[in-house]
């Protein structure tokens, strides 16, 4: 692990919305996943791009750049939870995002998508689906009332973007609008 990257990770704790007394829980399973996918943690100051990295007590999700992907897709994120009840232990501590840029990232639970009925899984499709016309979405009766994790416009309402909820071990995924 190359020290800056360390040093990132310690930085963007720092300035963090939630700020423990011990040294931070989640920098050896991040340090663990940037490993395994070499995809780094974002390069960002911390004061100026502090909603683009998800830190509670619980939950750490940041953005991460594989400069082997393609320019227009190699943005991706990492999430690591201190429990593993939470729900999002059960996924991957890595998700396939392919963005071009990074984007803010909030949670919340239930997931609405349509601001006003708590949304079905199968409007989501997973992540690992890479054949857009066979891709495999969720259980048409199963409610996504755990927390979703969001990113998107930025608005305080995130009035666009993309959700991600992990169901049986797997991450799905919907747009929204």
């Amino acid at each position: 692990m190359d020290s800056k990257f360390r040093i990132l990770l310690i930085m963007a704790f720092a300035f963090s919305p939630v700020v423990m007394a011990q040294s931070p829980w989640f920098i050896a399973p991040v340090e663990k996943i940037y490993t395994e996918t070499k995809c780094k943690p974002s390069n960002f100051a911390p004061m100026q791009k502090v909603f683009y990295l998800l830190h509670t007590e619980n939950v750490y999700a940041i953005w991460c750049e594989r400069k082997s992907d393609k320019k227009y897709n190699r943005w991706h994120l990492i999430v690591v939870t201190k429990d593993d009840r939470h729900p999002w232990a059960q996924c991957p501590g890595f998700i396939t995002v392919r963005q071009k840029h990074q984007y803010p990232l909030a949670v919340d639970k239930p997931v609405r998508l349509y601001h006003d009925k708590v949304s079905m899984l199968g409007k989501f499709w997973r992540v690992d689906s890479k054949n857009r016309s066979a891709r495999q979405f969720g259980p048409v009766d199963v409610q996504a009332d755990g927390p979703g994790l969001f990113f998107g416009d930025g608005q305080r309402s995130f009035t666009a973007g993309n959700v991600f909820y992990c169901y049986q071990g797997a991450w799905y995924m919907a747009g929204f609008h």
